[in-house]
């Protein structure tokens, strides 16, 4: 089970994340890690993606979320913020995280 605070340990020294999105490589900012749970209910997530929790986004279309009970990552559009609308990019965060090295 991923929590927040799982979240922000294993983000706390990432900026960025890049993933292959629509073919092509889509650059992600992590969203700042203080803010994480004030973002999530600024933008409705636990709401609309329940179980999800979002940490990042591309500037605008697409938001990163991992899906609390399997740790799987997920590209969700914001507009219509829709799990079936979502792409996974990655089986964990870490696995993720290891592929920017």
């Amino acid at each position: 089970m991923i929590k927040e605070e799982n979240l922000r340990q294993l983000l706390k020294e990432q900026k960025s994340l890049r993933v292959r999105l629509h073919e092509q490589d889509w650059e992600f900012e992590i969203w700042p890690l203080d803010k994480l749970n004030e973002w999530n209910n600024g933008y409705n997530v636990q709401e609309s993606l329940p179980g999800y929790l979002a940490f990042g986004s591309d500037g605008g279309l697409e938001m990163l979320t991992v899906e609390q009970s399997t740790g799987k990552v997920y590209s969700v559009p914001f507009i219509p913020m829709d799990i079936t609308e979502g792409i996974k990019v990655s089986d964990s965060l870490e696995e993720l995280i290891e592929k920017q090295k």
